[in-house]
């Protein structure tokens, strides 16, 4: 959220130029989310002992460490390469949100000696929550779909023993393993049901206190 609002504020400014060009290029990381099992072995090969990364810190006598097979590391790879596939689309809606906000707003403001600041909190924020809120709940519902990604980059790995879920074996990689690696059919039936009535809370306890339904029922 705090990326896509980032660009869609440089983006909505109208004194920058080459602007169709820029939007398209910023969203095209999601675009490619729909290949995102080659995209995410293009970013492994980055990321490699002898990856591209560490290359070009080589030219510049630095030893870049092995990134997906430490820990943190390997985590903060993943993370990285979600917040790449998953910023462009805050950006869209933030930026439909800003073009829809009333310019004499600002103008009002900046008369009363408002601040870029203040403007942002007290004008641009609470004018975006309709549109960004129901982004953010559909966000945190599809992050759980990150498991070919993360499939594509670690494998779950960095792999703590036998037995034992690696450090970046989330819900759904557990899941894919269960079922393609053990064959553990049923229980993997039982926790598909399990987490859709978790999801299923989650959304409506988002409803509830976003109240993002509230304007169907008056």
């Amino acid at each position: 959220f705090g990326v896509g609002l980032a660009m869609a504020l440089i983006l909505n400014n109208t004194y920058l130029r080459g602007l169709p060009f820029f939007r398209v290029m910023l969203i095209i990381p999601w675009a490619a989310s729909n290949v995102a099992i080659m995209m995410s072995l293009v970013w492994q090969f980055f990321f490699r002992e002898q990856g591209t990364i560490n290359q070009i810190l080589r030219i510049f006598n630095i030893e870049g460490p092995a990134y997906l097979t430490n820990n943190v590391w390997a985590f903060a790879v993943v993370v990285l390469v979600n917040l790449w596939y998953t910023y462009p689309f805050f950006m869209v809606v933030i930026l439909g949100g800003l073009q829809s906000i009333p310019p004499d707003l600002y103008e009002a403001a900046e008369v009363d000696g408002a601040s870029w600041w203040q403007q942002l909190m007290n004008i641009t924020l609470p004018l975006l929550r309709p549109a960004v809120l129901p982004a953010i709940v559909l966000s945190t519902l599809t992050t759980y779909k990150v498991d070919a990604v993360v499939w594509g980059i670690t494998q779950g790995g960095p792999v703590k023993g036998a037995g034992i879920p690696g450090f970046t074996e989330f819900v759904m990689v557990h899941a894919y393993k269960q079922i393609f690696q053990t064959q553990a059919f049923g229980r993997m039936g039982a926790f598909a049901v399990v987490l859709f009535i978790a999801l299923f809370i989650a959304t409506l306890y988002s409803l509830r206190i976003t109240r993002l339904t509230e304007g169907a029922y008056e």
